[in-house]
C-alpha cells in the first residue's frame, strides 16, 4: 500500500464487546463464563467506537497513510469480563477456565453448532497468547473520549 501512490489509511480493530453478549444469556443459566483464555487481556471496544474511529479518519485531514491500531482501554480478563457480566444480570458470574477439548465440549452442550465452537475455541487460545491485548490508546485520540465500557456495550 505504502507503493501505491494511494491515498490510505489502515484501521486495525481490536475485539469488540458485543462478541461477548453470548456470554450473558450462558451466565444467566449457569453463573458461569467459559473458555481457554487463562488470564490472557482482552483490549476491547464497541462497535460504534470502532465505526466513529472510521468516520474521523475519512472525514478529516491528516490520516494518510497512517496505521492506528484500534483497541479499548482498560482491558480486561474473562474473570473481569465475567464479574462484570455478573454486574448486568445482578448476580455472581465466575470465569471457569478449562482446556481446549473441554471448552469444544461445552460450546457443543450449549447448543452452538461445531463450526463455531471450533472458531471460538481458536479465538480463545489466540486471547490466551495474548493477540488481543494492547496499550493503544489510538482508539481513545481518534473519537475523543474514552471508549466505550463493555457493560454499557452489552446492555445494549
Amino acid at each position: 500500500m505504502r507503493d501505491s501512490g494511494l491515498d490510505w489509511v489502515m484501521l486495525r480493530n481490536g475485539s469488540y464487546w458485543e462478541n461477548y453478549a453470548a456470554n450473558v444469556e450462558i451466565a444467566q443459566h449457569t453463573g458461569a463464563m467459559f473458555g481457554v483464555a487463562g488470564n490472557a487481556v482482552i483490549s476491547g471496544a464497541a462497535r460504534k467506537n470502532y465505526a466513529e474511529a472510521a468516520v474521523v479518519v475519512v472525514s478529516e485531514e491528516g490520516h494518510s497513510g497512517k496505521v492506528y491500531e484500534l483497541a479499548g482501554q482498560p482491558g480486561l480478563t474473562y474473570g473481569e469480563i465475567a464479574e462484570r457480566i455478573g454486574w448486568i444480570l445482578g448476580k455472581p458470574v465466575t470465569y471457569q477456565n478449562a482446556s481446549v477439548a473441554e471448552y469444544r465440549s461445552q460450546l457443543l452442550e450449549f447448543g452452538v453448532p461445531e463450526v463455531e465452537a471450533e472458531i471460538l475455541a481458536t479465538l480463545d487460545e489466540q486471547i490466551a497468547r495474548g493477540d488481543m491485548e494492547s496499550a493503544s490508546t489510538d482508539l481513545e485520540q481518534l473519537i475523543g473520549r474514552p471508549t466505550t465500557s463493555l457493560e454499557e456495550a452489552l446492555r445494549r
